[in-house]
């Protein structure tokens, strides 16, 4: 029998030079830095390796790295940064590694647990070494997905080892999927992991003429920049003001202002920056326009307000000010409005535009990009009947992570590339289908047929 010899050696495999050659089997856990908290040494010797654009995370390093030493054939299996997977930062990276590398498997872990002390997603990748005839191909890749919740990687790995040999057809279980892609991980874009139905749905409605992306029609904008949450009051609290107080407060889309896409006045935010209210530019007019808040909420917080790092390097703001105010904001206006992160149903109509968005996003209307005859009251009301859909969920799981509970990323960042209905391309007895479905989600105190919604969306973008 051949003996098998094993060898430790410690080394800073970040500078050192002679890493070993030719090598089968590579398995790697790297350590995960982002590059804001990397010391000036470290950022130099990932800039080394990787260039310093898009602030690599320090895991990337050791990915590229790796590309060099592998022989032709060579695996390479490791820990990887979702920034890696997914992140613009990870792009270049991700290139490199589809140019030498025949992906075999990418895999998103749902469950953080594995890794307790890590502060961001990890996921994995599988890679082979591709030879000299395979330069320029690309097999499909094994995808492994798993959601947030503590059994779900159990039961997907055990999908895995079960789907292996028989890999045409696709696993699904509770919380998992496994499936073959044969897209993935063979350019530089994002190397997105998803549930089997939500990529399925993705692939479907992407190539539809009744569709086409988000972005194309709405310019979503993220909500206002507080800089600390003395500017958010309960409802209450602006009751309690003067009528001449409570005109310098507007009610705030925060995550609990948004419940079966009905929005609710829970929260109020200071915004003194609405057209028609007056300008307020000394600490004088401050207290004299809302000497109420002034008193028992802003001047004990003033210390804390005027110490905000961002108001340093805005020096036409005051310590009152909000950080980033949205000037899109200052008149009211009809929009779609967001949660930040948010599950099902987690969109509503500001028909009045009295909202300002703070923790959230907002959808505002592109003129002339929809094609109908119908208002803008129409449109934002039939996308939002769309929005409450469990079509319109699919892909919003496909195209946004999940975060800790389970809750996705609702930013342009994402949803800018969501499927949409293109509404010029609608019959007419739909698109009213649709209209009429979203005001009565907007207006009813108790909407509950959301089967319907979900049925009228799949009969008018499906066929």
């Amino acid at each position: 029998m051949h003996g098998l010899a094993i060898k430790f050696t410690q080394h800073d495999s970040i500078t050192e030079t002679n890493w070993p050659r030719n090598i089968d089997i590579l398995v790697m856990n790297p350590p995960f830095k982002a590059w804001q908290l990397m010391d000036s040494l470290e950022q130099d010797a990932v800039s080394h390796i990787v260039g310093a654009s898009g602030r690599p995370n320090l895991a990337m390093a050791f990915a590229r790295r790796a590309l060099g030493v592998l022989s032709e054939g060579g695996m390479l299996a490791m820990i990887a940064p979702n920034s890696l997977l997914e992140g613009d930062s990870g792009k270049e990276t991700r290139e490199a590694m589809a140019s030498s590398l025949n992906a075999q498997l990418v895999a998103r872990l749902g469950d953080q647990s594995y890794f307790a002390h890590a502060l961001v997603d990890a996921g994995l990748y599988v890679g082979k070494r591709k030879s000299a005839a395979q330069a320029g191909s690309a097999g499909p890749a094994a995808v492994l997905w798993a959601d947030s919740r503590q059994n779900s990687l159990n039961y997907a790995l055990r999908g895995l080892r079960r789907w292996r040999g028989a890999e045409i057809e696709p696993i699904k279980g509770e919380g998992f999927s496994v499936y073959l892609h044969k897209d993935i991980a063979t350019t530089g874009d994002s190397w997105v992991v998803r549930g089997y139905d939500a990529w399925s749905s993705y692939k479907h409605f992407r190539q539809t003429d009744k569709m086409l992306p988000a972005n194309k029609v709405f310019d979503i904008r993220q909500g206002i920049r507080l800089g600390n949450d003395v500017f958010v009051v309960p409802k209450e609290y602006v009751q309690g003001m003067r009528k001449s107080e409570q005109r310098f407060f507007r009610p705030a889309v925060m995550n609990p202002s948004i419940v079966n896409g009905k929005l609710s006045p829970t929260y109020y935010a200071f915004y003194p920056y609405t057209k028609g209210l007056p300008d307020i530019t000394t600490e004088e007019e401050l207290e004299g326009c809302v000497p109420q808040y002034y008193k028992e909420r802003l001047r004990p917080a003033k210390k804390a307000l005027a110490a905000r790092k961002t108001l340093a390097a805005q020096p036409d703001l005051k310590w009152w000010d909000l950080l980033r105010r949205r000037t899109w904001q200052v008149e009211r206006a009809a929009k779609i409005v967001s949660k930040y992160f948010g599950g099902n149903r987690a969109f509503a109509f500001d028909k009045s535009g009295d909202f300002v968005v703070v923790v959230g996003h907002a959808w505002l209307l592109k003129k002339g990009e929809v094609g109908q005859e119908i208002t803008d009251d129409e449109i934002y009301s039939a996308t939002l009947a769309y929005l409450s859909s469990a079509v319109a969920y699919n892909l919003m799981e496909y195209l946004s992570p999940q975060v800790s509970g389970g809750q996705l990323d609702l930013s342009n960042k994402y949803l800018g590339e969501l499927p949409v209905p293109n509404l010029a391309n609608l019959a007419p007895e739909k698109l009213t289908e649709f209209i009429q479905a979203g005001i009565r989600i907007a207006e009813e105190e108790k909407f509950d047929r959301w089967s319907d919604i979900d049925e009228m969306v799949l009969s008018a973008l499906s066929r």
